[in-house]
């Protein structure tokens, strides 16, 4: 089957069943205010409530910078979604870091223990080659209305559960209706991926048929296969790339600030940093375009500007070595001309008070030639071998002055 698919599919879908009470939550009754599904990408005020949410919990969006607490955001990224994504797996959600109906249902619980009904409309693209196989199953689903009374005032631990596993799946199908557009919008061939999206719609509505009729195990039997259809329509768009991408972003991103620090201290500390800061903001650069890709759902440009990054990176902290080194070999140079002008100075007492110096100054001629050396190679910018060559000529001065009581 060619399926062909448009956005709001899902949207018609989650807006029936929630007119139907089934999950029937919104986030009003606590501290934030949820009307929409937060992820990667979204900004505003809702964002920066979650954030402070989550800054309460254990699951911290950051501990300093941008997200941490007092200094949160209403940006939506990387440090977001992994905190989402932690606190979802601790509260039993599926951790795919969106924080839609499920996620927001569970606040709500934690925050208040309020339920509250929220009211939609559908909304149907009606140019779509496939949309009869989307409009019957959303035709079938407003036929259950009919017996919405009996069987969602049940709240047997039977039906409870049978509401968890249906929330799950429409977190799932959520997701994956998001997917599926950013493959679509890229280019990509989605046709396999919409084919179990279309699979893991009729296992929800049969879950619905089951659940109105009260056979809950049935109706959490059909609502994992639903997960299990999202999850094969998750892997067809490339979700784990995603999810690759998220982790390779969330651990670049604490590179970045340990790299920021380690120039910071070394910029305190005296050291010549100019050429590492260059290399830090070519960095930061790209690690902005990775994340404006990642948001746009193209993960292999993400993934090739997640490496330049990384290169970028690389090159900061080499320069940072580089100015350590530099650092270190002018100071060994400097003891080298210490040494060797105090071994003059005893070669030149001893020679006056009639002592055999002849030995004493060759080899303080040279530690003179290898301090020669060093200085060269210091220009050159060869600090390595500048300062071992000034670490020879302090051993051979030493030698110098050993020689005269010989």
């Amino acid at each position: 089957m060619n399926v062909m698919r448009k956005k709001h599919y899902i949207g018609g879908i989650f807006a029936i069943i929630f007119s139907l009470g089934l999950f029937a939550f919104q986030a009003d009754a606590a501290t934030c205010s949820f009307s929409r599904t937060l992820k990667i990408g979204t900004e505003g005020e809702d964002v920066r409530c979650l954030q402070e949410y989550l800054n309460t919990t254990e699951f911290k969006v950051s501990i300093t910078g941008a997200g941490s607490p007092g200094s949160e955001t209403d940006e939506f990224r990387a440090k977001t979604e992994a905190a989402v994504m932690k606190w979802q797996d601790a509260n039993g959600l599926l951790p795919d870091g969106y924080f839609g109906p499920s996620s927001q249902a569970k606040y709500t619980t934690l925050s208040s223990g309020t339920q509250t009904e929220v009211t939609t409309t559908t909304s149907i693209e009606t140019n779509d080659p496939n949309q009869s196989i989307i409009q019957s199953i959303l035709d079938q689903i407003e036929e259950l209305k009919e017996v919405q009374v009996s069987a969602s005032t049940s709240t047997s631990q039977d039906a409870q559960d049978a509401q968890a596993a249906m929330q799950i799946a429409l977190d799932d199908l959520e997701e994956v209706d998001e997917l599926i557009d950013e493959a679509d919008d890229n280019g990509k061939n989605t046709n396999d991926a919409e084919e179990a999206y279309i699979e893991a719609m009729e296992n929800m509505l049969e879950a619905m048929r089951y659940y109105f009729a009260e056979r809950y195990d049935k109706a959490i039997f059909e609502a994992e296969d639903a997960q299990d259809e999202a999850e094969d329509a998750f892997e067809e768009t490339g979700g784990d790339d995603r999810e690759e991408t998220r982790e390779a972003l969330e651990e670049l991103e604490d590179d970045l600030e340990d790299a920021e620090e380690e120039i910071e201290d070394a910029d305190d500390d005296g050291i010549d940093t100019d050429d590492a800061e260059d290399f830090f903001e070519k960095a930061e650069d790209a690690f902005d375009d990775a994340e404006d890709a990642y948001d746009d759902g193209d993960y292999d440009l993400a993934m090739d500007l997640i490496d330049d990054t990384e290169d970028y990176l690389d090159d900061a902290l080499d320069e940072l070595d580089e100015g350590n080194e530099k650092e270190d070999a002018e100071d060994e140079i400097d003891d080298a001309k210490d040494e060797i002008d105090d071994a003059e100075d005893e070669i030149d007492e001893a020679d006056d008070e009639g002592s055999d110096v002849d030995e004493a100054e060759d080899l303080l001629d040279d530690a003179e030639d290898l301090l020669e050396e060093a200085e060269e190679e210091f220009e050159d910018g060869d600090y390595d071998d500048a300062y071992e060559l000034a670490k020879e000529a302090i051993e051979k001065a030493k030698d110098a002055v050993d020689a005269i009581d010989d």
